[in-house]
């Protein structure tokens, strides 16, 4: 048996990036792994190792399992995300977005179905996104009828998400959704009704919380089958304390699950309130904290979701934006090389330059199982080196704490 090439060691942890085990060893066992005398463990202790895979077979194998698991994900996985329209009735201040008065037409809709017909993978996820994407119900519900006739008779799984502000979706809307197969919710409530009215506003500029609030809570009472991740974007200053304690009832169902992301400046406007990198982690380490005080618990993958795979950089992803253009990356939606061509034409859709490994080296990286070196195109790390350096530094303060 050999060291996994996938294995980081910080302090006296070591993490395995392709199995997510995380194991305490203490200093002589340490020592004994670091310096590769794995013959002195015992059976015991060889089998724990082995089986959460820190010691392997070969370096070869590990590595063509993971790329044959990601080439089967490619060939078998489709991916839409889908604007509906470009209309919100929000007007959140951190967002990168513009608000324009345009909406996928019925021909959009039909040339989606016939690129679904053409599929011959086992797996479709949908996500609505915007603009806000419930401002155009009817029209998603009448075309999720058709695909899932579509999916049924082609025998390829379907599922159903949306990034919603949730304020038009009470308990009524919420069963329709569910029952035309959207199950799947991304809701943000940016604290208490002072700091989330601040922040996330109608157009004419009046409160958002106590509706979007109600609308959640209705959801809880409910018994219908659906899946909320409840997102708090958090700024360099709030205390979310009270916040969180509101959430506490949330916490208990398992429909409900939490993510934290920090506000940060998107496009060329600077936010007084919006974090840079240091509070970003500051931050996230104080927010953690006080949700683990209070046993909410933050999604398991979301701890580790910055270093995965970018779905912009994943075969058969795509956007279609309310205008019928193919498009990759959701935040940096008007950049030219952002846009690959239109819904017509999408048979000639060549994505290569995005699909491709970032670097080289990526397959020989500790973290390659987590990102499969298909990272943002657009950060600032600019070399292999820098990449990899950054992302094993956070990985190592991440599994200490």
């Amino acid at each position: 048996m050999i060291n996994s090439k996938y294995n980081i060691v910080s302090q006296n942890i070591i993490f395995n990036t392709k199995t997510f085990a995380k194991l305490k060893l203490d200093e002589q066992h340490l020592e004994i792994f670091n310096n590769g005398f794995f013959d002195i463990f015992n059976d015991s202790e060889k089998k724990l190792l082995a089986d959460n895979g820190f010691l392997v077979e070969s370096n070869e194998k590990e590595l063509q399992e993971i790329i044959t698991k990601l080439n089967d994900k490619e060939k078998n996985e489709m991916r839409l995300i889908i604007f509906p329209t470009m209309q919100c009735n929000f007007r959140c201040t951190y967002c990168y977005e513009d608000k324009i008065n345009i909406n996928l037409d019925d021909e959009k809709y039909s040339k989606l179905i016939e690129i679904i017909d053409k599929f011959n993978g086992k797996f479709i996820y949908i996500s609505w996104f915007g603009g806000e994407p419930s401002l155009k119900s009817s029209k998603i519900i009448s075309f999720l009828k058709l695909v899932k006739d579509k999916c049924i008779e082609k025998k390829i799984s379907l599922q159903c998400g949306m990034t919603t502000n949730f304020y038009l979706i009470d308990l009524n809307m919420l069963n329709n959704y569910v029952n035309s197969g959207i199950k799947y919710f991304q809701v943000t409530l940016d604290g208490l009704k002072m700091t989330h009215d601040k922040y996330r506003p109608l157009v004419d500029g009046s409160g958002t919380f106590d509706r979007v609030y109600d609308n959640l809570r209705q959801a809880l009472i409910s018994n219908l089958d659906f899946k909320i991740a409840l997102r708090l974007n958090y700024d360099n200053k709030t205390d979310y304390k009270d916040f969180f304690e509101m959430m506490i009832p949330f916490s208990k169902d398992k429909r409900f699950t939490f993510e934290i992301h920090p506000i940060c400046n998107w496009d060329e406007k600077n936010r007084d309130y919006a974090c840079n990198d240091f509070e970003t982690k500051e931050r996230k380490k104080e927010i953690q904290s006080l949700m683990n005080s209070l046993k909410i618990q933050i999604d398991n993958e979301s701890i580790f979701s910055k270093y995965m795979p970018c779905y912009a950089c994943l075969k058969n992803n795509y956007i279609v934006d309310a205008c019928g253009n193919i498009k990759k990356c959701t935040i940096h939606l008007n950049d030219k090389k952002n846009c690959l061509g239109k819904l017509n034409e999408f048979n000639t859709i060549n994505d290569d330059i995005w699909t491709r490994y970032k670097y080289e080296e990526c397959p020989n990286c500790e973290i390659f199982p987590l990102c499969l070196g298909k990272m943002c195109k657009y950060d600032n790390l600019d070399t292999f080196k820098k990449c990899r350096d950054k992302r094993v530094m956070e990985i190592e303060e991440e599994i200490r704490y």
